[in-house]
């Protein structure tokens, strides 16, 4: 697979987060919790977990495009078929339909 695409590029960017969430952990308990460097340290675990689940509920959302090209996908399709099914003719309905680019 070439160059991985946008959904890859965030799995990585999660993984980046995590694996910096648990380095500050480890550096959070040379601290004692009332030292100014412990409180730092958990205002930016802090603010990396709210960015890790920011973009894990964007992770899963279709654009409106995508949505509306997948329909007018498959109603042309079905289009094609009521006709073919009307008029004895044989099915060319399938090179209509997009392929996944892989």
């Amino acid at each position: 697979m070439k160059g991985g695409g946008y959904m890859a590029k965030k799995v990585k960017l999660v993984d980046a987060i995590d694996e910096r969430i648990l380095e500050l952990l480890e550096e959070q308990k040379k601290y004692e919790p009332t030292e100014d460097k412990s409180k730092a340290i958990g205002f930016e675990i802090e603010r990396l977990t709210k960015a890790r689940s920011e973009l894990e509920r964007n992770r899963a959302k279709l654009s409106p495009d995508t949505i509306l090209t997948c329909l007018v996908s498959l109603g042309s399709t079905m289009l094609v078929l009521h006709y073919e099914e009307l008029h004895c003719v044989t099915t060319k309905a399938f090179q209509f339909m997009l392929k996944p680019k892989l």
